[in-house]
């Protein structure tokens, strides 16, 4: 009996090891793409500002206009279905099966044949024996069946479904949603500090007027111009024919702080150069001088429109002692001319001279050297009329002595040719011709028999 216990235990045994079969995995994996998906986003914190700016006059027209940057977020899809093919060892599901058809069939067949094996059996065995015996050994068999199962269950190819799996994703971004700038205060910085505010209307647009603005905050070349708006700074930048019309817009216009402070410059550099031309006008009149003049006509030009009828007739003023003191010099210049030794050549010039005096001159100012001068014009006249009649008498009397010695001169070579025609000419040999005078036309014939003339025998007296 303990013998049919020890083989139902080895058998049971057996079985579960021989049930335990090693399950070979092999798993796949089918994804089928999918339509991906596109989600447009706004990037936090990403509005940026443009602005441009036009000159109207002294005013600046600045337009502004935000905008953000979007992505848009592409995201792949597919649908992921996971196959896990299992494969139980093939030896062992055999051997179990097979030990599940025997233990099954002999634990039937000695339960069934029990009575007819106990009286074969040698060892004594009763038929109640071995129908326990086919119970155990079909116990066996039942164990091998339900681990064949198992086996069966555990080698059950099975098919997951993971759903959609998302994938990589890509990121663009672009610039989007632009639109003006809308009810925003906005702040001008210019050159130098200077700054000036406004707000923007519905449409991004404000009016920064510089009228207030003094000529250093103006933008040049070297600056430009930046618009705050909230933390957020934009350079705005005007070209240099918009500076230019800008700076003349506001020259232009007697209420603006650039034309009131050249105003003030002007009035003080013209209030300088007439203070300078004061310091500088002599209180004589004949001190005066050319180059005062050119003073005062730089004080004129240095203050334009500022020059008042009071300062034209201080110039006037000083251009009458100008002319006062060349006149005075002129007299003098005549007056020296009167000196020395004087021709009529040189009174004639200088009764000219008088003459232009009286015409350019004021009367006032040389009446006093004009008589003198007059007077002393006179007398040398009269000298010099003196001088002309003394001279025209001692002219005639010379006139008188030379025609005089012109006669005697004139009656002696007359009286010489009368008494050298009627001399006789000189022969070669030393007479005198017998009928031949010098005064004779041809000498032909004359000393033929004396050796020929020789010469006029007056010519030898």
């Amino acid at each position: 009996m303990s013998e049919m216990v020890g083989l139902r235990v080895l058998g049971l045994t057996w079985v579960v090891a021989a049930g335990c079969a090693s399950i070979r995995v092999q798993e796949s994996v089918l994804e089928t793409p999918l339509p991906p998906t596109v989600r447009d986003a706004c990037v936090p914190d990403s509005v940026k500002y443009a602005a441009t700016a036009v000159v109207d006059a002294e005013v600046i027209r600045v337009s502004v206009e935000q905008s953000e940057t979007c992505a848009e977020l592409t995201t792949q899809r597919s649908h992921r279905v996971r196959t896990v093919v299992r494969t139980a060892d093939p030896v062992v599901t055999r051997t179990t099966w097979a030990t599940a058809a025997l233990g099954l069939g002999g634990g039937v067949y000695s339960y069934a044949n029990a009575d007819a094996l106990a009286e074969r059996d040698p060892d004594g065995l009763t038929g109640q024996d071995y129908r326990q015996y086919g119970l155990g050994v079909a116990a066996v068999g039942v164990g091998a069946i339900v681990l064949a199962v198992i086996d069966g269950l555990r080698a059950t190819d099975s098919e997951h479904d993971d759903g959609v799996i998302n994938g990589a994703s890509t990121r663009i971004e672009s610039t989007c949603r632009r639109r003006p700038t809308q009810h925003r205060d906005i702040a001008l910085v210019l050159a130098r500090g200077h700054s000036v505010e406004a707000r923007l209307d519905n449409r991004g647009q404000a009016e920064f007027s510089l009228l207030a603005t003094p000529e250093a905050g103006l933008p040049d070349s070297a600056t430009s111009i930046v618009a705050t708006i909230g933390v957020d700074r934009v350079q705005i930048y005007l070209t240099s024919a918009q500076r230019l019309e800008l700076r003349s817009a506001l020259v232009a216009n007697s209420r603006s702080r650039v034309a009131i402070d050249a105003l003030e410059r002007r009035r003080a550099a013209c209030a300088q150069a007439v203070a300078m031309a004061h310091e500088q006008t002599p209180a004589e009149p004949d001190e005066a001088a050319e180059p005062l003049r050119a003073v005062w006509l730089s004080a004129k030009s240095s203050c334009t429109d500022l020059w008042t009828r009071e300062l034209e007739a201080e110039l006037a003023g000083v251009d009458r002692r100008i002319e006062a003191g060349r006149c005075n010099r002129r007299a003098l210049h005549a007056s020296e001319s009167l000196t020395g030794d004087i021709t009529e050549i040189s009174i004639d010039m200088v009764a000219i001279e008088l003459d232009g005096i009286r015409e350019h001159c004021p009367m006032t100012t040389v009446a006093r050297q004009l008589r003198q001068l007059d007077a002393r014009l006179v007398s040398m006249t009269k000298q010099i009329e003196r001088v002309r009649v003394e001279e025209t008498r001692r002219i005639a009397r010379q006139a008188a002595q030379a025609a005089k010695e012109a006669r005697r001169q004139q009656q002696q070579s007359e009286q010489r040719h009368r008494s050298w025609g009627s001399a006789r000419l000189l022969c070669n040999d030393g007479t005198l011709s017998p009928s031949c005078t010098c005064g004779r036309g041809s000498y032909r014939g004359c000393c033929s028999w004396h050796g020929g003339v020789n010469s006029c025998s007056a010519d030898r007296q």
